[in-house]
C-alpha cells in the first residue's frame, strides 16, 4: 500500500497540473476573444467602406440622371426654379454623403480616411464654382441659427474643415 505522504504528493502534482491547464485555458480564451474583437472591428470597417461606396454610387447615379442640371448648376449657369430645386438636392446629397462618411470614419478612428472624405468633397466644390457658390450660400443661410446654440454641432466642425481644405486648394 502507498503511504499517505505519497498520495498527498501525487494530489499536489495533480493540483499543479490542473492549475497550469486552467491558466492555459484562460490565456487561450483571451487570445480567442482578442481575435474575435479584431474580426468584429474589421467587419465594421468593411461595412462602413461598403456603405460609403454604395452611397457614392447612388449619388453618382443621381448626378448622371440630372447631368445637364448638374453641369449647368456647377458652372454657375442660370437655372429655372425646378432645376434649381434639383441642383440644391444634388448638392445637399453630396454634402450629406461626405458628412456621413467623415463621421463614420471618425467613429472607427480612421483619421486619414476622414481627411480624404473632407478633401474629396472640397475638391468637388473647388472644381465647380457654381457648386461652391451654392454650398457657401447654404452655409450662410444656416449661420443665424448656429449663433443661437450654445454648443457647436459636429456639422459646424465639418463645414470648417471643408472651408480649410478649400482655402488650401485655392492657395496652391
Amino acid at each position: 500500500m502507498r503511504r499517505i505522504g505519497e498520495i498527498i504528493l501525487d494530489f499536489r502534482k495533480f493540483n499543479e497540473v490542473a492549475e497550469l491547464v486552467g491558466i492555459a485555458a484562460i490565456v487561450a480564451s483571451l487570445v480567442f476573444v482578442g481575435l474575435q474583437m479584431k474580426q468584429a472591428s474589421d467587419i465594421a470597417r468593411n461595412e462602413v467602406s461598403l456603405g460609403v461606396y454604395a452611397t457614392g454610387i447612388e449619388i453618382n447615379n443621381e448626378l448622371s440622371e440630372h447631368a445637364d442640371i448638374w453641369i449647368r448648376g456647377s458652372r454657375g449657369d442660370e437655372l429655372d426654379e425646378t432645376e434649381a430645386f434639383i441642383f440644391g438636392n444634388l448638392m445637399q446629397n453630396l454634402n450629406s454623403q461626405a458628412f456621413w462618411a467623415k463621421g463614420m470614419r471618425a467613429q472607427l478612428g480612421e483619421d486619414e480616411r476622414q481627411s480624404i472624405e473632407i478633401y474629396n468633397f472640397a475638391r468637388i466644390l473647388h472644381e465647380n464654382p457654381g457648386a461652391r457658390k451654392a454650398w457657401f450660400e447654404w452655409q450662410s443661410a444656416y449661420q443665424p441659427y448656429r449663433a443661437l446654440r450654445q454648443v457647436p454641432l459636429e456639422s459646424e466642425s465639418f463645414s470648417d474643415q471643408v472651408r480649410e481644405a478649400l482655402k488650401s486648394m485655392e492657395d496652391k
